[in-house]
Order: C-alpha cells, then structure tokens, then sequence
C-alpha cells in the first residue's frame, strides 16, 4: 500500500510534492526549486490572491492575509509591501504605537506593527510574494508616489529576501526589455537559491489605450526575461483586458513555456470583485491557455483583498471541491 499519495511510483516518480495536495508545513519546508516543481507538477490548479498591505482589512479582527489562505489560496502576495517599513493591517500591534497609528486604531483595526515577513508565513502555512516596482526611470506619471519605496533595485531584493519572501515579483510596465533584463539578471545574482525571481506585467495602467494589446509582451522579451533568469513570468488572465483572447494569452503563455519559465495568469483589471460567473468564466479560459498558476489581486471593493468567495469560485472552477476543501481545510500545524 503506497501510503504516500503525493510521492507517484515508476516512470512517474519525481522528487517534490505537488503542491496542490502538500499539506502546509511540507510547502513551506520546500526550497525555490522544490516549489517551482510543486506548482508545475499541479497542472494548472495553483492559485495566489493577493492581499495588499497599504490597505484596511476587509473583515474586522483578521488580516487580508489569512482571508485570502482561508478561501483556498496557496500562495499569498503581498500587495505594496515596503520592506523597509513592514506592517501588516489586521493583525495585533507588537511594538509601542505611534500617535498616528492609535488614529487608525480607533477607525478600524490595528496596523500589525512588529511582525516579521517570516511569521506571516507562518501564519498563514503559505509561501508569500512580494512585489518590487520597476526601475529608477520606468514609473508612468499616474504610478502613485508610494510605489518608489519598493523599487526593484538589488539591495530591496537582497532584503526581501533575507526576510523570508519566497518569490520577488518584478512589476514594470515601461522599463526597456535589455535595462530590465540586466535588472532581472543583477537581482537573481544577488539571491541566487534564496527565492523565485518572478516578472510581471499584469494589467496596463492605462497605457493599453496607445498601443495593440499583443504589444502588451512579446515572445522575443519573454525569451530574454527568461534567459535573464526569470522563472515565472505574470502577464493578463483571458478576458481580463481588452483583446486579451484565449488564443493571444494562450501564445504567450507557449512562449513563456517554450523559454522555460512557469505562466502565472492575472485576474488584476479590478475584476476580483465581479460576480462568481465571471471568475469562472476568466478561470475557464485561462486554463485553456496553459496557466500554471492564476493569480486574483486585491482590488474586491477596495484596494485590499479579492472578494473572498471569488477566491473559492476560482478554486472550485480549475481544481474542484475535493482540492478546494482540502487547501482550506488544512490545519497550519499539519
């Protein structure tokens, strides 16, 4: 009897668990690798939501964080996490407020001063994202000030990854494709084995107005980002913005393949707070495509956490209940 479902036999055998069934303590004893393997052998069935940070929590007395682990997520981002002023809304202050921080206290709920990145993965029993924001000279005039904190620069990198993020999400938008793969090429040096190295181009800011969405990415920058050391690359989920077919996202999503990187589909054009049917619908499509993973962002009725019973549609819809239940079900000890 192979009391081991997650460990194939034969011609089958690899040597990581698939992610979709690995309980919580077994995803987060896994390496870099051992989880780029994990989400590849799932097949199509890993989700991340997305929870950002600067932000109230949605639900009073809990953090976007655990709302989003709590409705099927296996992978948490963290959304405008600044690294060198963490906080957490949400959750219990562990260190002597500040006066501005009773303010928003007695508004919501406590900021969460005092965590460290690694608790929250604890607490959460999920691999966390975080994002780094362009270069130095690639921010659009409508990119909000605060962004600059978290630019994708080696030294934010280095720390994020020394405080225990498991991938480092490389957003850009306006960046040259040889400027941000030097970029790419410079953080991955830097972390080396410590974290995924993950680039993202998931919705327009607005610029989708001056050119084809097909020009949204390319195969030939997909191949340089990927050669650049890049191992998941993020781009639009079906149907998520204008143009963006099941037949065009689907050959980028061959490229992204054909270069050697994983595809993480995002669900980021303020869409997280649709109906059910229409994440369904955007879930459908996108596994067509080949996603690997699929991403919800945090944008339900604020800019802060995914309607969380889309987060449930869209685990029903590319996985089942019997996985969905599963992931959810999970005690953190296990």
């Amino acid at each position: 009897m192979n009391e081991n479902p997650d460990a194939p036999v034969g011609r089958f055998a690899l040597q990581s668990p698939r992610l979709l069934t690995a309980t919580p303590r077994a995803i987060l004893n896994m390496g870099p690798q051992a989880l780029l393997d994990g989400i590849r052998m799932s097949e199509g069935r890993t989700i991340t939501a997305v929870a950002r940070v600067r932000g109230p929590n949605a639900c009073d007395g809990v953090s976007n964080m655990e709302l989003c682990a709590a409705f099927g997520a296996d992978i948490v981002a963290l959304g405008l996490y600044d690294p060198h002023n963490p906080y957490f809304p949400g959750l219990p202050n562990k260190v002597q407020l500040e006066p501005d921080d009773t303010i928003l206290a007695q508004v919501q709920a406590d900021l969460g001063r005092g965590w460290t990145l690694r608790e929250i993965r604890e607490l959460v029993g999920r691999p966390i994202a975080a994002a780094l924001y362009g270069t130095e000279t690639s921010f659009p005039d409508q990119m909000e000030a605060s962004f600059v904190k978290a630019v994708a620069t080696v030294e934010n990198a280095r720390l994020l990854a020394d405080q225990g993020a498991d991938i480092i999400q490389v957003m850009d938008w306006l960046a040259e494709p040889d400027v941000l793969a030097d970029r790419i090429r410079d953080i991955k040096r830097e972390v080396g084995d410590h974290a995924i190295v993950a680039f993202a181009r998931p919705n327009g800011w607005g610029l989708f107005g001056s050119f084809a969405p097909r020009e949204a990415i390319t195969p030939t920058e997909i191949a340089t980002l990927a050669r650049a050391g890049t191992q998941i690359i993020e781009i639009p989920a079906v149907g998520t913005l204008p143009g963006t077919t099941p037949e065009l996202v689907g050959s980028w999503v061959s490229a992204i393949h054909e270069a050697g990187s994983l595809s993480n589909l995002w669900i980021a054009s303020s869409q997280e707070g649709a109906d059910t049917d229409t994440i369904r619908a955007i879930a459908w499509g996108s596994k067509q495509a080949g996603a690997d993973i699929i991403t919800i962002s945090d944008v339900g009725l604020t800019e802060s956490v995914p309607d969380p019973e889309n987060i449930l549609a869209l685990s029903i819809a590319i996985r089942g209940r019997r996985h969905t239940y599963r992931r959810m079900a999970f005690s953190t000890h296990r």
